[in-house]
């Protein structure tokens, strides 16, 4: 989910006249240094940061950059999220919408929505989705309880692939699926597992084929917001969350999707609302417009 986001993020902003923008990669200390020196003159530097995928970004490297750094922060709550990442860098982008600052260093960004458009249509069948790495979080077997309580006979999708950095091997991966089959043995309810990481286009497709696609993760405080939903919404299906710190962007905009408040079937009779509402909220052409701001202002900052 960072990288994507990261990769998504560029892709926006190259739209922008505002900005001459380099997307690069890098996994360590030397690789920055390398690309640094190979791309001088810049005015601002973004850097898509996650402590755990970025554990050799110091404050000493950063200290190389000879301009403003910006942290786009990826894991934080309202306790920490004026201090998550203040140690590092000169100005931080929290992206979380529902973020309320004054800070004259720290932003708060809207979502990026996935710019694919699904190639898919729903299946005929009442059909249930979710997809996510295989960590407990996630709680597909919460989803799968959910589906039977509230229906006899339906179609269950899942894509669970191996996660570099939390279930390299896919093991717990596999072993969720085995417990989820074990959930749905002699009922109506079916359940189709698979485990590939699909690209972007794949996975809005996969989730574009869906009545309805279900997101139920545990309230892991300090957490940050879950990129799940961005896809959710480039697909145009229905979908559901659950009450978690990671969906708090969506309580006070989109209250009609929460399963605790009106179950699956009483999302299903909102249609795709809250999609559309969602998308005009999290345009592209509002994300360019804040960090265009952002950048200016950080940059006048910087010079001052």
């Amino acid at each position: 989910g960072v990288h994507e986001y990261g990769k998504l993020l560029a892709e926006k902003l190259a739209a922008s006249d505002a900005f001459d923008l380099k997307y690069l990669e890098v996994a360590s200390k030397t690789e920055l240094f390398d690309c640094l020196n190979a791309n001088r003159g810049g005015a601002v530097s973004f850097v898509n940061y996650h402590p755990e995928t970025m554990s050799w970004l110091t404050k000493n490297a950063l200290r190389s950059i000879d301009q403003p750094v910006i942290g786009i922060m990826h894991e934080f709550g309202y306790s920490n999220a004026f201090y998550e990442g203040s140690q590092l860098f000169d100005f931080r982008a929290l992206i979380d919408p529902s973020v309320r600052t004054r800070v004259p260093n720290v932003t708060a960004h809207p979502r990026v929505v996935v710019g694919c458009r699904p190639a898919t249509k729903p299946r005929k069948e009442f059909t249930v989705g979710s997809f996510g790495f295989g960590t407990p979080s996630k709680c597909f077997d919460h989803v799968v309880a959910l589906v039977k309580r509230e229906f006899h006979e339906a179609k269950i999708r899942f894509n669970i692939p191996p996660g570099f950095f939390c279930d390299p091997e896919g093991r717990e991966a596999r072993r969720i699926a085995d417990t989820c089959r074990e959930m749905v043995a002699g009922t109506g309810i079916s359940l189709e597992v698979i485990h590939e990481f699909l690209p972007p286009q794949k996975l809005v497709d996969f989730l574009a084929e869906n009545t309805i696609n279900l997101f139920v993760y545990t309230d892991d405080k300090g957490r940050g917001i879950s990129s799940a939903v961005d896809f959710a919404v480039a697909s145009g299906r229905p979908f559901g969350v659950s009450d978690g710190t990671m969906f708090r962007h969506l309580r006070h905009i989109c209250p009609e999707v929460f399963i605790s408040k009106h179950g699956i079937k009483g999302i299903l009779e909102y249609g795709d609302e809250p999609v559309k509402r969602l998308r005009g909220l999290w345009s592209d052409k509002n994300l360019v417009r804040s960090e265009e701001h952002t950048s200016e202002l950080q940059s006048r900052q910087y010079l001052v």
